[in-house]
């Protein structure tokens, strides 16, 4: 593959193999981390569609595409708290617009509705560009609350 360009302000993650290590098989991961005018913190996560995400029809593959966004909401809704909270996926919905080819930058935009005591809901878009090629909507329920760390 070609070198491609990172957009301004994306650095690569290098994920922990012990922490991520599924996701780690399909990177290179890239983020960047924006504030809304809301005050609310969002990573937004990036990766460049390589052959290595492709389905039989060479366009990235739909289960590479969920793999993304589930972890784009998990991460963000886990720390939309403070302390952050350990969560696990109980649904998500997806719907599938458009399909990103190898080169396609695929970017995340999380849109949380509720942090709750016991469950969180948030949406999570897929783009490239402008152009929306994922639809998801999750929801998470929270199995501990992780410990305040005191700097």
């Amino acid at each position: 593959m070609s070198e491609l360009t990172i957009p301004e302000g994306f650095y690569q993650h290098p994920m922990s193999e012990k922490a991520e290590k599924f996701l780690s098989l399909l990177g290179p991961w890239y983020f960047k981390n924006e504030v809304h005018e809301n005050g609310r913190a969002e990573r937004v996560f990036g990766i460049h569609i390589e052959d290595k995400h492709t389905n039989i029809w060479g366009s990235a593959h739909g289960g590479m595409l969920i793999s993304m966004a589930d972890s784009a909401l998990g991460y963000n809704l886990s720390r939309a708290t403070d302390p952050p909270q350990k969560l696990v996926t109980v649904h998500l919905n997806a719907d599938f617009i458009a399909s990103p080819k190898p080169g396609d930058w695929v970017h995340t935009e999380i849109n949380i509705h509720k942090i709750g005591a016991k469950m969180s809901f948030a949406d999570c878009y897929l783009k490239v560009g402008e152009k929306l090629i994922l639809r998801t909507s999750g929801v998470f329920a929270v199995l501990q609350r992780l410990q305040k760390v005191s700097a």
